[in-house]
């Protein structure tokens, strides 16, 4: 009986040794193979992670949705060797790819570096000279790959062409937007000047004269910031300002229009009312009446006494 319980214990023993080094034998790219093809990534974290997980509660949230991977599955292409990990193509032929650009594999450590590349027509996409990684670091944990650290980064190669270009073109779009931001200001300013400017000289009502306007905000407004001096001679910034409409004194109106001295951003006007509008800069004649109030901004409307 001794005897019999003795083999017993060895024929476990071995097949538990077995049982291990079969899992021991997968690779750290085969783990990564499972975790895409099963969605399981919940057993290919640290044990500890996962104990963690687990008492909070949100260890399922960890499980890729089946559905999905259901969907990718039907485009997907497993490699397991060489320097592509995986593809997905679209039904509409477009494909993402995953590349291992490095893999140090040494030991029960692993720090591999993936890669993301997408392609149309056969041709990869450029992203403007950038390049997202994913860095994962791995440790072997009885006998099963494990992610233990994750990194992610983007490389850009600062002379790559698409990369300049989308920098220049960049810097532009935002220079065109504080051009533009600063005229809808200077225009809120004016209207606010002409309502002071009536209030004060009620014999003349409103004024044409950008010199006067100017001349009267610092007396007449001191709670609101005072009108670039520049702009009494009709130019302040990327923008010619111009006053008219005011008819015979008492002037009961005014129509002032803001065009840009450059292309690609909007002119600006408003009269009486307290309305600006924007319009494209080969329609800033007709703006009042044609423009688009922006009435997503509610303080581009400044209410006029009559």
């Amino acid at each position: 009986m001794p005897c019999r319980a003795a083999l017993a214990v060895f024929v476990l023993s071995c097949n538990i040794l077995w049982a291990q080094a079969q899992r021991a034998s997968q690779t750290p790219r085969q783990a990564l193979i499972q975790i895409f093809t099963t969605g399981d990534l919940l057993n290919h974290l640290p044990e500890a992670t996962r104990a963690a997980l687990e008492k909070s509660g949100s260890a399922s949230s960890l499980m890729f949705p089946a559905m999905q991977l259901q969907a990718m599955s039907k485009g997907m292409q497993i490699f397991p060797a060489g320097s592509v990990l995986l593809s997905v193509t679209q039904p509409t032929g477009d494909k993402f790819q995953v590349n291992i650009d490095r893999d140090d594999f040494t030991g029960d450590h692993d720090q591999m570096e993936l890669s993301v590349h997408t392609f149309k027509s056969g041709e990869e996409q450029p992203l403007g000279g950038i390049t997202p990684r994913l860095t994962l670091g791995m440790m072997l944990e009885h006998g099963t790959w494990r992610i233990q650290q994750v990194g992610f980064n983007i490389g850009v190669k600062l002379d790559d062409p698409e990369f300049l270009n989308n920098l220049i073109k960049t810097a532009s779009q935002h220079a065109s937007l504080g051009d533009e931001t600063t005229a809808i200001s200077t225009v809120r300013r004016m209207i606010a000047a002409e309502r002071f400017y009536r209030t004060a000289h009620p014999e003349r009502g409103y004024t044409c004269s950008l010199r006067d306007l100017v001349g009267a905000r610092g007396a007449s407004s001191p709670n609101t910031a005072a009108l670039d001096p520049a702009l009494a001679s009709g130019q302040a910034g990327s923008y010619s300002y111009t006053l008219s409409a005011c008819g015979s004194a008492p002037a009961a109106s005014f129509q002032l229009l803001a065009v840009p001295s450059r292309p690609g951003i909007r002119a600006f006007c408003a009269d009486q009312t307290g309305t600006i509008k924007s319009s494209r800069v080969d329609a800033a004649a007709d703006c009042l009446n044609s423009g688009t109030a922006l009435e997503s901004h509610p303080s581009s409307r400044v209410r006029v006494e009559n």
